[in-house]
């Protein structure tokens, strides 16, 4: 019965033409450059400042695996961002380009792009958080 429903679910998906997003780890990140996808791992370390929150997946500063800048434009700035964010298991989604260290980074303008780690995230298997 649960299969049923599943394949109905998927069919039903395609039929309206929704498109998969891609989900992958931090560690990937370098493997998608220039694509929206959405990426679930562990903050380990974070900075906070008034206009802008840097966040640091899949290791610490320095030797973290993704970056994601967060500017939210309007008046509060990053205050519509729930931070702190150090220590949670988030999901960001966006374009992943590179720094100026030619490390993966991903620039987010809009709150709901971060969301907590979760089963409805999509992800088939939990990925290997450090």
């Amino acid at each position: 019965m649960k299969c049923a429903i599943l394949i109905t679910l998927i069919l039903t998906l395609f039929s309206f033409g929704g498109q998969a997003q891609t989900i992958v780890p931090a560690k990937d990140a370098l493997k998608h450059m220039g694509e929206k996808v959405t990426i679930c791992d562990k903050v380990f370390d974070e900075s906070l400042k008034p206009f802008v929150i840097v966040l640091y997946l899949g290791g610490d500063r320095s030797n973290q695996l993704l970056t994601v800048v967060c500017r939210a434009a309007g008046k509060n700035k990053s205050k519509h961002f729930n931070a702190p964010y150090k220590g949670k298991e988030i999901c960001v989604t966006g374009v992943i380009t590179k720094d100026h260290d030619g490390k993966p980074i991903v620039k987010v303008s809009d709150p709901a792009q971060i969301k907590p780690f979760m089963v409805d995230n999509m992800l088939d298997t939990k990925p290997s958080l450090h």
